[in-house]
């Protein structure tokens, strides 16, 4: 699990309101409404994606021989981006991260 912390930067109060929709995570801030004409959108892009690596151990008492134990995940490599639009225009856009997440491997009984 990952804590995200921030600063408000702004001369204002904020509330932040954060939902889960259709398998997304939405923050929605909100301050004084002379910022209505500005927003922010934040978007992921995979760049890279690394195969699931196989690995075989005997320390898996309770499982049979060739028995997969742990199916395991891809990794990948991630850009998150911010796009600043003013009065619905794009007026900037940052890269805010590039992060890496390793492969889970799957896993073999051996034994």
């Amino acid at each position: 699990m990952l804590d995200f912390r921030f600063i408000n930067t702004l001369p204002y109060p904020i509330v932040i309101d954060a939902y889960t929709q259709d398998d997304q995570l939405v923050v929605d801030i909100y301050s004084n409404n002379s910022l209505d004409n500005v927003k922010y959108v934040l978007e992921s892009e995979i760049l890279e994606v690394y195969p699931i690596p196989t690995q075989y151990t005997s320390s898996f008492v309770q499982a049979a021989s060739g028995e997969l134990v742990d199916e395991g995940k891809e990794g990948y490599r991630v850009q998150v981006i911010r796009k600043k639009y003013v009065d619905g225009e794009l007026e900037s856009e940052e890269v805010i991260s590039t992060t890496t997440y390793s492969p889970q491997p799957r896993i073999y009984n051996i034994s």
